[in-house]
């Protein structure tokens, strides 16, 4: 390369003219602080898709902070019917049912009008376990009730409701995937 100064060719690796004395600043300066920003950039973008990621995976469950904590907030899922049975009519049935959730005795109550409903279960020591419920989906007999406590859903049931509304049975999965199997029926 040249000397940009003396305009003598000196040694490509040289960092000093060996003619006049001046710095010279050689290719490889150029190219590290290249790699550098390129690294910045990197690391930047990373942070930032971070921080959304975060902000889209930790949202609340429950939206309106102005409900009381154990107030559930209804999402209404709209089920697919055959146009000869109108939503209406299972709509506008309840249930009430008995039975059991790993060998204790628990109560279900849900209203399809409300899209809301109530978990019970019984405990040894005379312990009770209450859980708002809230209707996920209806499809098919399929029912799926997402179970809230103090605001927080903490457990899925996923299960059969017979046409008639007198036996619903399935699992009930809590947020960290373990099951356990219940059955009630009116």
């Amino acid at each position: 390369m040249k000397c940009p100064h003396c305009g003598k060719q000196i040694a490509d690796s040289s960092q000093f003219c060996e003619y006049c004395g001046n710095a010279v600043k050689n290719g490889d300066g150029n190219a590290r602080t290249i790699w550098m920003m390129i690294v910045v950039l990197v690391l930047l973008v990373n942070a930032i898709v971070g921080v959304v990621l975060y902000k889209v995976l930790s949202k609340d469950p429950n939206p309106d902070p102005n409900l009381p904590r154990d107030t559930v907030y209804v999402e209404r899922v709209v089920e697919k019917t055959s146009e000869t049975q109108p939503i209406e009519t299972k709509k506008s049935t309840s249930f009430n049912m008995t039975g059991t959730a790993a060998g204790y005795p628990c109560t279900i109550q849900f209203d399809f009008q409300t899209g809301q409903g109530r978990f019970t279960q019984n405990l040894e020591n005379g312990r009770k376990v209450h859980r708002d419920l809230r209707m996920n989906s209806y499809e098919n007999d399929w029912l799926v009730l997402d179970a809230y406590a103090g605001g927080n859903r903490v457990s899925r049931f996923r299960g059969t409701l017979d046409p008639q509304f007198n036996t619903y049975s399935g699992t009930i999965t809590n947020n960290q995937g373990d099951a356990i199997n219940f059955s009630v029926s009116q």
